[in-house]
């Protein structure tokens, strides 16, 4: 495929970068450690692009390293936590990426407002559930994609979507008067 081509990869970092970057951060909630998983997701892809086969497309391929390297993260900072007491802190947001060089600073309040809300309604949920939201609603990954990425059946990727939309409508509605 790219034979060691280190230009013809840099392409494909620059194509999908930003899409394996919203995975880490999905996953991970933190701005650093995403960025870490994304330098680790595209060595590891670079050293293993013998290996990818062209049953699946390449960014589905790539996704999964990068859910594999984020779920390794994890681990590790669960392992860490047994022994350090948990302290929370809220992840920063992701940097504001407008197309229009005059927004609307009310828009852009409402945004950022809504932005938050859904981000918190996105960390209420058990990783599973969050990590589905993720691939389907964010990534934009079929569910044929999604369930090989967690290595789960395609029924079990719907139930959870579903479940998890069920729950972030929950946590949501009181911030929107429907209780």
């Amino acid at each position: 495929m790219l034979a060691g081509d280190i230009e013809a990869f840099s392409i494909l970092v620059e194509r999908h970068g930003r899409r394996i970057f919203r995975t880490c951060l999905g996953m991970t909630r933190d701005p650093d450690t995403a960025r870490d998983c994304v330098q680790r997701t595209f060595l590891l892809a670079l050293e293993r692009l013998g290996q990818f086969r062209a049953e699946s497309r390449f960014s589905t391929w790539l996704t999964s390293i990068a859910i594999h390297e984020s779920l390794t993260w994890l681990r590790r900072r669960s392992a860490r936590a047994a022994d350090v007491p948990f302290e929370h802190t809220e992840a920063g947001a992701a940097p504001l990426v407008l197309p229009d060089p005059r927004p609307d600073p009310e828009q852009l309040c409402l945004r950022a407002e809504l932005r938050g809300l859904l981000r918190r309604a996105l960390d209420a949920l058990a990783p599973p559930y969050r990590d589905v939201v993720v691939l389907r609603d964010l990534e934009e990954c079929s569910t044929r994609e999604t369930a090989r990425t967690l290595g789960i059946s395609e029924p079990a990727v719907k139930t959870r979507l579903m479940r998890a939309r069920l729950a972030m409508r929950a946590h949501l509605a009181p911030d929107f008067g429907f209780i």
